[in-house]
């Protein structure tokens, strides 16, 4: 019996899909995130090819959003989450800013009303009232130019985390 284990325990393995120390799935890129990052928080970046951000609106008005298949589209992902005991229910909090580009970018800038055509958002999620959510990015910038990126928006709820991220592409 114990033979016949020892496949599958190989097979379940071999089947799990890859994904690089920054979290960009089947891929050979690399990112640095430039950011420190406190010791007690996880911080990583994905580019999501052919995929397009969706933002929905709730029975009761509030945002959330869903990541659709879009062959034209890219969709960069910055999440920051606070490492905490598994044993604690609520205790866990994230921020993640996520906007969309055309799938062959180059460099861009996003700013003013052209920031409103990436899609950017900041998505809050913690068991803290008022606080937790999805909120469209009205001002600041994201912009590339070369192997840079950089991220810089305004503080839209209280204690907010993130603001400024520079990541070398």
């Amino acid at each position: 019996m114990k033979n016949l284990l020892y496949p599958f325990i190989f097979l379940a393995f071999s089947c799990a899909g890859s994904k690089n120390e920054h979290g960009d799935k089947n891929s050979k890129s690399s990112y640095q995130i430039e950011n420190k990052c406190p010791k007690d928080v996880n911080c990583s970046f994905e580019i999501l090819k052919n995929k397009s951000l969706q933002i929905i609106k709730d029975d009761i008005g509030m945002s959330y959003y869903e990541l659709i298949e879009d062959p034209k589209k890219v969709v960069f992902k910055y999440s920051y989450k606070l490492i905490t005991d598994k044993d604690l229910q609520d205790a866990g909090y994230s921020e993640e800013i996520l906007f969309e580009t055309e799938k062959d970018y180059t460099d861009f800038n996003y700013s003013g009303k052209s920031l409103q055509t990436s899609k950017a958002i900041l998505n809050v999620m913690c068991f803290c009232r008022g606080k937790a959510g999805t909120y469209k990015i009205t001002e600041g910038e994201i912009s590339k130019n070369g192997k840079d990126l950089l991220i810089k928006i305004p503080s839209i709820v209280s204690n907010q985390k993130i603001e400024e991220i520079r990541i070398t592409l």
